[in-house]
Formats: C-alpha cells, sequence, structure tokens
C-alpha cells in the first residue's frame, strides 16, 4: 500500500473548520512486483490493479463540544468513469490515465489545485475535487464524492504527528510568499529608476544640443552686434591687464591656441609702461638701482647712528692706528 499526504483547500464550511484539510490518499491491490514512483509514467496494467481511498481530515474551528473529537474525517472511494469529468472528444481510457496520474504521482504545482467543495443541484453531498490548468482556466478533471465517517485511532495519530509540522510549513510558505512580493516590488522600483536615468540622459542631451546648437550662436551673434555698434560709434574695445597681473592665460578656454591682438600705435607708449610694470627683468633692475641709491645716501649721512656698525667700527680701527703711527714719529 502506498499513502500520499497532501494539503487540500477548504471551500465547503469556512466558519466550523480550518481553511486547510489533511488529506490522506491511500492506494491498494498493487501488484508486489510494480513500484510506483513520484512523476514516473503509470502503466495501463498498473491502472487496472488500483483501489483509491482518499480520507480527509478538516480540524473544527471555534469552540468544541464536550466529548466531541476535535477533528472531522470524511471518506471516499475511487469509482471509475464516473468519478471522472472528462471530455467527451478524449479517448476515454487516455483520459482515466491521465486522471490517475495526476492523482497519484501528479507534482504540487501551480497548475494543479485539490480542494473540498460541495456538489451542485444536481449532485448533492462533498467532493474531493483536483483540477487542472488548461487553456489558462482550472477545469475539474477528477472529482469523488465524500462521506462523514467517524474518526479512528490512525488519524488522530496523522493528525498529532503533522500538525505542527505543517504549521511551520505554513510559516515558511507565507514568509517566502512575502520575500517573493518583496522581490517584485524591488525589481519594479528598479526599473523605474533604470527609465528615471535613461530619461535624464535623455533630457541632459537634449539640453546640450540645445546649449551648442541654439544658445551659443546666439550668444555670439549678439556678440558680433554689440562689436559692430561699438565700431560704429567710434569705441574702442577695453584692454584689461588683469589677467596678466594674475599671472594667468589670457585665452584660459584654449590655452594653446594663440591669442589675437590688436595692436594700437597709439598706445605704444601705454603698452610700454604696463610692460614695465610686470616684466621681472625691469622691477630686479629697478629694485638694484634703489638699492644702490640708499647705500650713497648713508655714506654722505652726518648723522652715526644711522650708519651700519661695520662702518664705525673701521673708522674707529683706523683712527688708533693713526694715533699710533704719530707716537712712534
Amino acid at each position: 500500500m502506498i499513502t500520499r499526504l497532501i494539503f487540500v483547500e477548504n471551500k465547503f464550511d469556512s466558519i466550523n473548520y480550518s481553511a486547510n484539510c489533511y488529506t490522506k490518499i491511500k492506494l491498494s491491490r498493487i501488484s508486489p512486483l510494480v513500484e510506483i514512483e513520484e512523476n514516473k509514467h503509470l502503466d495501463q496494467v498498473v491502472i487496472n490493479e488500483l483501489a483509491i481511498s482518499i480520507d480527509i481530515l478538516c480540524e473544527k474551528a471555534g469552540e468544541i463540544d464536550e466529548g466531541s473529537a476535535p477533528i472531522q474525517q470524511f471518506r471516499g472511494e475511487f469509482d471509475g468513469l464516473r468519478t471522472l469529468q472528462y471530455d467527451k472528444e478524449m479517448d476515454t481510457n487516455k483520459w482515466l490515465h491521465w486522471c490517475l496520474e495526476l492523482l497519484i504521482v501528479g507534482s504540487l504545482d501551480s497548475e494543479v489545485q485539490y480542494e473540498i467543495s460541495p456538489g451542485n443541484q444536481k449532485n448533492m453531498g462533498l467532493y474531493f475535487r483536483v483540477r487542472k490548468k488548461i487553456e489558462g482556466i482550472f477545469v475539474v478533471v477528477l472529482e469523488i464524492l465524500l462521506d462523514r465517517v467517524s474518526i479512528d485511532e490512525e488519524s488522530m495519530d496523522i493528525m498529532g504527528d503533522l500538525y505542527e509540522k505543517w504549521q511551520s510549513e505554513l510559516k515558511y510558505k507565507v514568509k517566502v510568499k512575502r520575500l517573493e512580493q518583496e522581490n517584485v516590488r524591488l525589481r519594479r522600483d528598479f526599473d523605474e529608476s533604470e527609465k528615471s536615468k535613461e530619461l535624464f540622459v535623455e533630457t541632459n542631451q537634449k539640453i546640450r544640443r540645445n546649449v551648442e546648437q541654439v544658445f551659443i550662436p546666439v550668444l555670439n551673434e549678439q556678440k558680433q552686434v554689440i562689436r559692430d555698434l561699438k565700431k560704429q560709434l567710434g569705441q574702442l574695445p577695453d584692454l584689461n591687464f588683469s589677467s596678466i597681473h594674475r599671472r594667468q592665460l589670457i585665452n584660459y578656454q584654449e590655452p594653446n591656441k594663440e591669442v589675437e591682438f590688436e595692436f594700437d600705435e597709439n598706445k605704444r607708449d601705454e603698452y610700454r609702461r604696463e610692460i614695465e610694470k610686470v616684466s621681472p627683468r625691469k622691477k630686479r633692475a629697478k629694485k638694484e638701482t634703489s638699492h644702490a641709491d640708499d647705500n650713497s645716501t648713508d655714506k654722505d649721512s652726518d648723522n652715526d647712528d644711522d650708519e651700519p656698525q661695520w662702518k664705525r667700527r673701521k673708522e674707529r680701527l683706523s683712527g688708533s692706528s693713526d694715533e699710533t703711527q704719530a707716537d712712534t714719529e
């Protein structure tokens, strides 16, 4: 016997029972030589030997009457073709084979749903249903009628053993779902930031094009108009020597380009005076001349206090030597 345990969504009574129910699928009457593994293709011979029973264990919600069990059990059995909701255009045996594979070894993926839900007006009762996503729509491919039965000791043991594990798995599933949502949000924010970056680059390029193609030509045109007006009025351009005094390049935007200078013959003397003010050689020569004039002034001065100490010491020494020579004679 093979037993498969899954969790099934409660869609029949969300008030009196918990949202998820334990479902135990038992397979019996299988040849001992046949082994069924998960996601393994089932042979038709194996399907003919299968006897499938479904046990649903639902935990009661709210207050529980004294003496009553906290678990309600439902049971149903696979009943051949009457259990299937198959497509009339498909071969019956193929449809049966496919649905049994889905029930027994099918993966719990996003395209398969297991649920417990009530029947309709035609088929009253409670059903275990398997839905498969086909062309974007979840279609019921298998349903098994369930009967209410008394809970047995084995089922109680299963509930006790799996309840904590199920709660732990549910907590991790909620955490994983929250992380997936956060990842989607971060991805969306990243895409928005990429769009903002592209918009910024595009806007910056547009501004640069406007400056190069519109603003600079208009500015140069206005400058040329101003120069033409000054020329018509007889006003000469102002000569700014501040860049020379600060030892900066005149054409600081293009340092390797020669600077055009309009020479005015009438201002030759003015040019010379400006050059003498800033020429290092002229400054050095002027400083040496000034220092020589200061020394000549010191020699002619009668104030001994203004004379240097070495000069007074030399005069005292020469005076004492003259007196010694006179005494000797």
